[in-house]
């Protein structure tokens, strides 16, 4: 599908916003946030897609830094939704794993080391360093009690 462009534009203090590619499509109006909604609908009622809107305010030089920044805005957007994915998609491997290595006595902060997380996350789904370190000192007294034992049989 063809990308619709509109621009938007500040002039004697009213928004003024048309279509470039259907130039009879033009809203104005004194809020911004109400004319691209009234715009965006009407083009994609219209043309079949929402238009891509370039604001200019101000001199050249002010556009093209508007332009820059929200270039920017909407590839960091595209990237945190692209993370969110990649975590989602790990999700059900990453919980199951932080059950088994909890299960082998792992501490929180070490699972959030071996699997890169955080280790806030960590000890907010299976508790604090705490308690896994009272376990494992519990855990090595046994298995030195059991090791001295062993090597003290004939």
């Amino acid at each position: 599908m063809p990308t619709i462009s509109s621009t938007a534009a500040l002039v004697d203090d009213e928004w003024v916003l048309r279509c470039v590619d259907y130039p009879a499509i033009e809203h104005r109006g004194a809020w911004l946030d109400d004319v691209v909604v009234r715009h965006r609908t009407m083009v994609q009622d219209f043309a079949g897609s929402v238009p891509r809107i370039e604001f200019v305010v101000g001199d050249t030089a002010t556009a093209a830094r508007i332009a820059a920044v929200r270039d920017a805005s909407e590839r960091a957007r595209a990237m945190r939704a692209a993370a969110r994915a990649l975590e989602e998609s790990v999700a059900g491997e990453r919980e199951r794993l932080v059950e088994r290595l909890t299960d082998l006595h792992v501490a929180p902060s070490e699972i959030a080391e071996i699997l890169g997380l955080s280790v806030r996350a960590v000890r907010d789904e299976v508790g604090s360093d705490d308690e896994a370190r009272i376990a494992r000192r519990i855990l090595r007294t046994m298995h030195a009690g059991e090791t001295a034992r062993s090597s003290a049989t004939p």
